[in-house]
This record gives C-alpha cells, structure tokens and sequence, in this order.
C-alpha cells in the first residue's frame, strides 16, 4: 500500500486524481473553522446566532477542508438516519451510546441507517462535504452532539439553570457551552399560550447540544484532536453505558414495573419501553425533568421524589461516560500519513477520493516509506 501511494503520489497521481472525483485545485494546509463576516463559526457563534442574525440555531460548529472531501465518522455508533432534510440538507446521525451526532450539508452519504453493529464506524467514509440545505451558503461541514444536562460537570450551576427552565425561562436561555432549550414543538398540540404554559412546566425533553469542543481527548477544538488508528477509543466508552447506564435503567424500571400501585407499575413499563426504543439522551432527559420537577413539587411529580436518589447515581454514571468520550476529526489530518494509509485501508472502496484530497500534501513523506 505504502509502496503504491508513494509512485501514485510522485508521478503526480494526486493531480489526476483530483480531476477524477472533482477535487479543488486550492486546498488549505488544515482543515479549519469555517469563517463568516469575518467571525470563525464556532459553538458560541451558533448560540449567539438568534441574537445576532434573527434565527434559531441548533448550535454545533462549521468546519470545512475542501469541497467533496471525505468526511470520516468521529464515533463507533449506530447509523439512525442518512437521508436529506431541508435545512440541514444531506446528514447522517448517528447514535453513540448517551449521545447523538450529527453531521450536516454533505454532498454525499454512503452510509445506510441500521449500519451492522460488527462493523467499526469509526474513521468509515460516511460521506463528502458539501452544501445541501437551506441552511448552508457555502461547502462545510456542521456537526451537533445531543446529550443532556447531567453531563455538565458544574453540579449546582447544571442544578440552578435547569431549574430556571422549569419556571419557563426555556426560549432565549442559555448554560454556559451547554445551552438548554424546550422548543414547543415538542409539546402538545393547542393554542400557543397553551404550548407555552406546558413548556415551562412539563415539557416532553429537554433538547440539549453538547460542544463538541469538550468532547475531545485534548480539549482543542475537534478537527484539531489526535488520532491514533491503533487505539481503541470506543470499547471501554460503550461497554460502561450498556453495563451502567443502560442497567442502571433497566433495574428502576423493573423495580417498579413489580409494584402494586397501577400507576407505578405502568410507570415502569414505560420507563422500559423507553430504554428500548429511544435514544438515551431523550431518555435519560425525561428522567431529569422528572426528578427537577419533584424537587420543586412532591405532588406534581411523586415518581421522581421516590427516585431521587436512584437517579442521582445514575446521572453520576452518565456524566462519568460523558468523561469517556473522545471525537476524533472527520476530515483527516494532511501532514500525518499514518492516518492517511489507514482511511485507505480501512476504505478500499474510497481509495481514490482520499488519495484526491489529502496525496497532494505528502509525496515526499508517502515516497520515504516504500
């Protein structure tokens, strides 16, 4: 493989290459934020962006290498979704353990929903970058992780914020890098006075965006994080959520599933039902709304009294594997051809369209290793 890239490299393959999937003449040294009026659209841009511009933004942030470029997947998860939507145009989420990714404006995705389990998503070409949706003026990338509160590490200031939440201060507020929001339409149907009295008060979830920032081994932002194709960056992250937090899940709803009161009982049965069929992060979200509205009325919310401490060691378990998360890049670092070799080897079938992008940066040091 080696040998091979290092002639392609040096007869100028990269040039041809380039020609053959479309690749840009001009590529930057690095991948890197993408810049807007000026100002790099990162996490405190996106959040600032209904202020600023007018709009609601989900938040996440903007990178870009190329137009097209190969776009690896950050995380050993689950495909959900890969499909076009109108603002975030071609995405692919996928479900990775407590968490959610998703990955924005591609020009293409080669991923299918319900990606086998044996297969290592990590570092699998799961697309290109692009500019699809209504949402991008120009070819990035924008990336979003949905968690939940627990995982901020400030207990009382996680605490005091989601609190305010409940009074309904759930429109323009915000928790530091990890902003909490209860948008209506994920409450009832009726008038909009309605839909804002249930949102202060009982909304279904809480739709929180993690910085993917923090999420990072080094804490730099994420196309700056360290790759290393011999390590394992999923197993022990995967397997405390399944024996932790999923367990942990399963016993309080079979706990109660077994009690007396009908209503305690079917309590139990949907809590179940809910570590089945949903993401985590939505039902693990439930779960706090529960126990933040207990602590405020025994009355209004009764199964969250009883369960508070249960639930206060379970949110202790689920920021703990918020500290076992490590995203790595979806763009490939040019100046590192170990990394580069192994997307080859790791996707065959995507040789060319690596070798397009990233061949041009390493010819002498792709050559030295033949």
């Amino acid at each position: 493989m080696a040998a091979t890239i290092g002639a392609y490299a040096l007869m100028g393959g990269a040039v041809n290459a380039a020609s053959v999937v479309g690749v840009p003449w001009s590529l930057p040294r690095k991948p890197g934020y993408l810049y807007v009026r000026g100002r790099a659209t990162d996490f405190d841009l996106h959040l600032n962006s209904e202020r600023l511009f007018g709009k609601f933004d989900m938040g996440g942030i903007d990178i870009t290498f190329g137009d097209g470029a190969p776009l690896l997947s950050p995380a050993n998860g689950q495909v959900k979704t890969a499909r076009e939507f109108r603002n975030s145009g071609k995405n692919t989420k996928i479900d990775y353990g407590i968490v959610q990714i998703i990955i924005a404006h591609q020009k293409a995705l080669f991923v299918e929903p319900a990606q086998k389990a044996a297969v290592n998503l990590r570092d699998m070409v799961i697309g290109r970058q692009g500019d699809t949706g209504s949402g991008a003026s120009r070819s990035h990338v924008h990336i979003t992780v949905y968690g939940n509160a627990v995982l901020c590490a400030d207990k009382e200031r996680r605490m005091s914020c989601a609190h305010s939440y409940l009074k309904g201060d759930g429109v323009r507020g915000r928790f530091g890098k990890i902003p909490q929001r209860i948008a209506p339409y994920y409450t009832t149907a009726g008038s909009a006075a309605g839909r804002r009295a249930r949102t202060g008060r009982y909304p279904y979830f809480w739709n929180f965006v993690l910085d993917p920032d923090g999420l990072t081994p080094d804490g730099k932002p994420l196309y700056e994080s360290y790759r290393d194709p011999a390590t394992d960056y999923d197993t022990p992250y995967l397997n405390f959520v399944q024996n932790r937090i999923v367990g942990g899940l399963q016993d309080i709803a079979s706990e109660w599933e077994r009690k007396e009161d009908p209503e305690e009982s079917q309590f139990g049965s949907y809590l179940k039902k809910q570590v089945e069929h949903w993401p985590l992060y939505k039902t693990i979200n439930r779960l706090w709304v529960l126990y933040e509205v207990a602590l405020k009325d025994r009355d209004a919310g009764r199964q969250g009294f009883d369960l508070r401490k249960r639930l206060e060691v379970l949110f202790d378990d689920v920021r703990e594997a918020g500290n076992l998360i490590k995203l790595t890049s979806p763009f490939i670092k040019p100046g590192d051809p170990n990394v580069i070799l192994s997307a080859m080897v790791r996707n065959p079938e995507r040789e060319e369209l690596i070798r397009g992008y990233y061949g041009r940066f390493l010819p002498k040091q792709v050559a030295s290793r033949s």
